[in-house]
């Protein structure tokens, strides 16, 4: 039997992909910087961090998982430009939000984990490329699943 992982995480992935329908899925999170153009103007990546196993009930066990989610967008101003510069940082954090807020009406993921909680992000980032440049902001969140050990 396949692990829950890959469960959560196309669970994961419909969840951003309803949140927002026009950005791109950048299916490699830890290389952001070398992604095409194209994904990073208006993207999101997922990444699986850090697990705990716990408590054994009957051939299950209950784990929690860190998993980053990153939001990607191309920075629309030139340094010179304060309000198109405060529109995107706005425009970052809101759609970072909506997620979360999707999320914990969702905590389960229609029934794919036992909950899934925000736990931090990491302020907004400049990704510089050798094309552009690009905000990205990391959340992290903590999920909770049963895994069928045999």
């Amino acid at each position: 039997m396949p692990s829950i992982i890959s469960s959560f995480y196309d669970a994961l992935a419909l969840q951003c992909v309803l949140t927002w329908p026009s950005a791109a899925h950048i299916s490699d999170a830890l290389s952001l910087e070398t992604a095409p153009d194209i994904m990073l103007n208006n993207g999101f990546a997922i990444a699986i961090g850090p697990g705990i196993g716990g408590t054994d009930q009957s051939c299950q066990e209950m784990f929690v998982r860190d998993v980053l989610i990153f939001r990607v967008m191309r920075v629309a101003a030139t340094e010179n430009d304060q309000a198109k510069m405060a529109s995107s940082v706005k425009s970052l954090m809101e759609a970072i939000f909506d997620l979360r807020k999707n999320i914990r009406i969702n905590n389960t993921l229609g029934g794919v984990v036992s909950d899934i909680g925000f736990i931090s992000d990491g302020g907004i980032e400049l990704l510089p490329t050798a094309s552009g440049k690009f905000h990205v902001l990391s959340s992290v969140y903590s999920v909770k699943y049963l895994e069928n050990l045999y």
